[in-house]
C-alpha cells in the first residue's frame, strides 16, 4: 500500500469512526474497571495506557486532516463538531501531562491552602533531601518497577516485592526492597496509596537513616479557599444527595 493511501485511509471518516468507537469503548472499559476494582486500577490500564493515548492522538490528527481536506469551516455546523472533539482532546492531553489533580478538604467556615494530591508518590527521606517518584498501581496486572537514586552519591535502589490491595476506603500495602549498592538490602512494609497520606518508615543503613512512604502528598497552593456556607440537599424521599 502506498504512502498516499495510507495518508487517505487515516484522513478518512471511515477511520475516524472506527477511532471515535475505540475510544468510547475503552471508557466503558474503564468505567466497570473502576466499579470492580479502583480508579487507579483504571488510569493504568486504560486512561493513562499507551494505547489509548496514541489512539486519542491519532483520533484528533485524523480529525485534523479531515477538516482541512474538506475545507469544512465552509459549513460552520460540521466544523464546530469537528472541531470541538478536536478541542476536547488537546484539552484532556494538557491535563494528562501538565494538571494536577487533588482533594481540597475544608470545613464550613474554615479556609484551608492545601490541597492532597490524586496520584501516589513513593518518597524518599534523607536528612537533607526529599525524593518523590509517581507511582500507581494496579489490581490486576503487573506492577513490578525498580528505580536508582543517588543519595549522598551513593546508588540507592527500591526494587517491586508485593502488593496487597485493600478494600475501597482502606490503606493498601506495598512491599519494596531496597538497599544501597554492594551493600545488604532490607524489605519494607509502606501502608497508604492513593487518597492516603503514606506511614513513614524509617530504615538504618551503617547509621544513614532513610525514611520511605508511599501515598499521596500535601500540595501547597498559591491561594487559599474559605467555605462560607454549605447546605446538602437530599433527593426527596432518598437519602441520596442532590447537589
Amino acid at each position: 500500500m502506498s504512502a498516499l493511501k495510507i495518508l487517505k485511509f487515516f484522513i478518512s471518516y471511515k477511520f475516524a469512526l472506527c477511532l471515535l468507537f475505540i475510544l468510547a469503548a475503552g471508557a466503558g472499559v474503564a468505567t466497570f474497571l473502576e466499579s470492580i476494582y479502583d480508579t487507579q486500577t483504571a488510569k493504568i490500564l486504560v486512561y493513562e495506557a499507551r494505547w489509548y493515548e496514541c489512539v486519542m492522538g491519532a483520533a484528533t490528527l485524523s480529525l485534523l486532516g479531515i477538516i482541512i481536506k474538506t475545507k469544512m469551516w465552509r459549513r460552520f455546523g460540521s466544523f464546530v463538531l469537528h472541531a470541538a472533539f478536536i478541542v476536547i482532546f488537546i484539552g484532556a492531553a494538557l491535563t494528562r501531562y501538565f494538571g494536577t489533580e487533588g482533594v481540597l478538604h475544608v470545613r464550613a467556615g474554615e479556609s484551608e491552602s492545601e490541597m492532597v494530591s490524586v496520584k501516589p508518590y513513593l518518597q524518599i527521606r534523607t536528612q537533607d533531601a526529599l525524593f518523590e517518584h509517581p507511582l500507581n498501581l494496579s489490581q490486576i496486572g503487573d506492577n513490578d518497577f525498580s528505580f536508582t537514586q543517588s543519595i549522598n552519591s551513593k546508588s540507592f535502589t527500591v526494587k517491586f516485592s508485593s502488593y496487597k490491595p485493600a478494600p475501597k476506603g482502606e490503606q493498601g500495602t506495598l512491599a519494596v526492597k531496597v538497599g544501597f549498592e554492594g551493600g545488604s538490602e532490607q524489605e519494607a512494609q509502606l501502608r497508604g496509596g492513593a487518597g492516603w497520606l503514606g506511614e513513614p518508615k524509617i530504615l538504618n543503613f551503617d547509621g544513614e537513616e532513610i525514611m520511605l512512604s508511599w501515598g499521596s502528598k500535601l500540595i501547597e497552593l498559591p491561594f487559599a479557599v474559605k467555605l462560607l456556607k454549605f447546605k446538602l440537599e437530599r433527593y426527596p424521599g432518598s437519602q441520596s444527595p442532590s447537589s
